[in-house]
């Protein structure tokens, strides 16, 4: 891994930044191939005709890798990655996600933070921190802000309403699990309902969810 460092860097200093190629179709998206700076094919999807390629050291550890864009959009932007391994870029497999969204990287923690913005304010959204495990990222909390619904069966009727003048704040331990109502799931570690037009109430809870969300994370 020493002996190929130096090699990747001039690589990357010497290589300019190639526009992806279009290779094929999946359903509305484009297929792309994109050659990394060491001459090896690397390929994804997007729904971009003409993503944006970057290198970025995503998994801290001192090589850059690849980030790809996936998709562009009004609030969300999605992304996939390819980690340098030693010997080729591996892309990143993270469970129940295709891509990652609006991603932020916290060198110092060794985490990776995404955030899928659902409204305006940034309360409905999801917010996830994960952590690297060799290539693959596992996820380590969610918070979430959601409307509130309500499901009635009558006969072969179901009706849902939504009350949109609530919002319900989550925030989940997904190393933990926990056993409710006889499905056993990640730790459910804050759950409140909040008035909408209670501001001051909703700005403290959203301050108890980033709490909750970094608690035994932060130094």
């Amino acid at each position: 891994m020493k002996r190929l460092l130096p090699l990747l860097t001039a690589l990357l200093l010497l290589c300019p930044a190639a526009r992806a190629e279009i290779v094929g179709r999946a359903g509305n998206d484009y297929i792309h191939q994109w050659t990394a700076p060491s001459g090896q094919p690397l390929y994804f999807v997007s729904a971009e005709q003409d993503p944006y390629v970057r290198m970025e050291d995503v998994n801290f550890d001192g090589v850059e890798d690849v980030v790809a864009t996936t998709l562009l959009g009004a609030r969300n932007f999605g992304a996939v990655f390819f980690v340098w391994d030693g010997e080729a870029y591996v892309p990143v497999t993270l469970p129940g996600e295709d891509v990652l969204m609006n991603y932020t990287l916290h060198p110092q923690l060794g985490l990776v933070e995404t955030l899928v913005s659902e409204g305006p304010g940034g309360v409905m959204s999801t917010r996830k921190i994960w952590r690297w495990k060799g290539t693959e990222l596992e996820l380590m909390r969610t918070a979430s802000g959601s409307e509130v619904t309500e499901m009635t069966v009558e006969g072969d009727i179901v009706t849902t309403a939504t009350d949109r003048s609530l919002v319900r704040l989550r925030v989940w331990d997904n190393l933990t699990s926990m056993e409710a109502n006889g499905v056993i799931g990640p730790a459910l570690l804050m759950d409140m309902t909040i008035d909408f037009s209670d501001e001051d109430t909703l700005h403290a809870a959203t301050q108890a969810m980033d709490e909750f969300i970094w608690d035994g994370l932060l130094p």
